[in-house]
């Protein structure tokens, strides 16, 4: 019995042994890989494939960039559709999808200008022939519009200050400088009555502009007013003064003095101060007729007076009664006889 039970153990350990011998002799039949981990471009993946004897094999797969591993196959992306990337090697197929593309709208036109108050539009055109329309900014938005350059306005003419962005440039015209006037010069005298005129023009270098305005009466508040009574040598004299200028207003009310509106006749003569002719002291001319007028002057005609001489008799003391009188030599040169009143005599000096 116990020789039977030996002879079987030896049958299966023999069995066992021609078992175990013939399994080292077995070449394995892989099947195809199997992405178990897809790689990308920048890491790796993994695969396994199985033998028809059941045993298995992983493998790290390489990057998606490794092109002695991958082909790549591209379809490229639209504005509307994706596109893919198809990468192919022994360990099977990626498909990587490409999103589709933003538009680029690189040519833009404005269509409504901007003003530094309201925005405008502006009309762009994509490479692939789409067109859109948007929205752009006022021109007071500097992050978009800054000023390209400025050229300033003078009362003449207008300047301009030009706006650039990636929409174009904004040409915007700038107002008139405002002009700078210079005294005012009045044209025609106001009364107390009536309006007067006055005229005053730009100062600005190149301006030939002027303005003409009404100049109010003369009891108007604008004016301040300084009078002067009446003597017997002028008549009560009104100065008035406003930013258009000086007007004197002389009443007709000069005093009567003793020898206006007289005629002399034997004239004395004790001047000292004589400009022409030659005078002696307290001589007397009994030819000589003085006509004296109502403004107390004088023309003779005879020695010493000679050519219409101008006298002008004026009052010193009105208590006394003392006067002077003041004796102009004719003007000789033509040139000096815009000076000269109708019957030719200028203002050089007293005798």
């Amino acid at each position: 019995m116990k020789r039977r039970s030996l002879l079987v153990m030896l049958t299966l350990l023999l069995v066992f042994v021609l078992v175990l011998a013939a399994a080292c002799k077995h070449e394995h039949e892989w099947g195809e890989w199997s992405l178990t981990t897809n790689p990308t471009a920048t890491t790796t993946g993994e695969a396994k494939r199985t033998c028809e004897c059941g045993e298995t094999e992983t493998a790290t797969v390489p990057v998606l960039t490794d092109t002695s591993v991958w082909t790549v196959q591209t379809t490229s992306a639209t504005h509307d559709e994706d596109g893919e990337a198809v990468y192919t090697s022994v360990y099977g197929t990626v498909t990587v999808v490409l999103p589709k593309g933003e538009h680029s709208y690189g040519s833009w036109e404005i269509t409504t200008e901007p003003t530094p108050e309201t925005e405008g539009t502006a009309s762009g055109t994509c490479s692939c022939g789409d067109t859109t329309e948007v929205t752009i900014p006022a021109l007071s938005d500097t992050t978009v519009w800054p000023v390209k350059n400025t050229t300033p306005s003078t009362c003449t003419v207008a300047g301009n200050t030009v706006y650039t962005s990636v929409y174009g440039d904004v040409t915007v015209t700038l107002p008139l400088a405002q002009h700078v006037y210079g005294s005012w010069t009045i044209v025609t005298d106001p009364t107390s009555d009536t309006k007067g005129s006055a005229t005053h023009s730009c100062t600005n270098s190149g301006c030939t502009h002027s303005e003409t305005v009404d100049v109010p009466v003369l009891t108007d508040s604008v004016w301040s007013s300084q009078t002067t009574p009446a003597d017997y040598n002028n008549p009560t004299t009104t100065v008035y003064t406003s930013v258009y200028g000086v007007v004197t207003v002389k009443a007709d009310d000069k005093l009567v003095a003793p020898y206006d509106s007289k005629t002399y006749s034997g004239v004395r003569f004790e001047g000292s101060d004589v400009t022409t002719g030659s005078v002696n002291m307290e001589d007397t001319w009994s030819n000589q007729l003085l006509v004296v007028d109502a403004d107390g002057v004088a023309y003779g005609t005879a020695y010493p007076w000679a050519r219409n001489a101008k006298s002008v008799f004026t009052m010193l003391d009105a208590a006394t009664g003392k006067f002077s009188i003041s004796v102009y030599p004719v003007i000789e040169e033509e040139e000096d006889t815009a000076s000269d009143d109708e019957l030719g005599w200028g203002d050089t000096g007293d005798g």
